[in-house]
C-alpha cells in the first residue's frame, strides 16, 4: 500500500470520515457527556482536560455549550472549593442513553455489513497500530512539541 493512501486511511479512522467542524464539535460534546456519565461523584474540569488532551479554553467552550443546552450542571467540590465538578442533568442523562443507542445501532449495521470476523480482525489490528504508535511516542519523546 502506498504511504499517502495509508496515511489517508489512518486519518479517516482517527478523525472520522466526516470533517464537518459541527460534526466534530458534536462528537467532542458527546464524549464529554459520556465521560461525565461515568463519574458518579462528578467529573473535575482538570480530569476532563487530561482525558480529552485539550486545553482548558477548549474544555470551557464545550462546557459552556453543554450548560446552555441544559445537559450538564457545574458545582464546586465540597472538599476543595477551587475544583469545579461536572454532573449530568436529567436531559444530559437522556442524551447519553440516546448516544449509546446510536452507537449500538451503528455497531449492528457495521456487523451486518462486514461481519463479526472482519470486525474482530479490524479491532485487533487497530489495537496493534495503537500500541505501536504509543510505544513510538514513548521512545521519541516530545521532539515535535511546540
Amino acid at each position: 500500500m502506498e504511504k499517502n493512501t495509508c496515511l489517508s486511511y489512518l486519518s479517516e479512522i482517527f478523525n472520522g470520515a466526516n470533517c464537518d467542524s459541527k460534526v466534530h464539535q458534536q462528537k467532542g460534546m458527546n464524549l464529554v457527556l459520556i465521560l461525565a456519565s461515568q463519574a458518579k461523584e462528578g467529573l473535575s474540569v482538570s480530569a476532563l482536560e487530561e482525558k480529552l488532551c485539550v486545553s482548558h479554553a477548549r474544555v470551557a467552550v464545550m462546557l459552556n455549550r453543554l450548560e446552555e443546552k441544559g445537559l450538564i450542571v457545574r458545582r464546586n467540590c465540597q472538599e476543595d472549593k477551587r475544583i469545579t465538578l461536572i454532573n449530568l442533568s436529567e436531559a444530559g442523562s437522556n442524551r447519553v442513553k440516546c448516544i449509546f443507542n446510536d452507537l449500538e445501532e451503528s455497531f449492528r449495521l457495521i456487523e451486518e455489513k462486514i461481519g463479526l470476523d472482519n470486525l474482530d480482525h479490524f479491532f485487533k489490528t487497530f489495537k496493534e497500530i495503537k500500541e505501536i504508535l504509543i510505544n513510538k511516542e514513548k521512545m521519541d519523546g516530545d521532539e515535535c512539541e511546540i
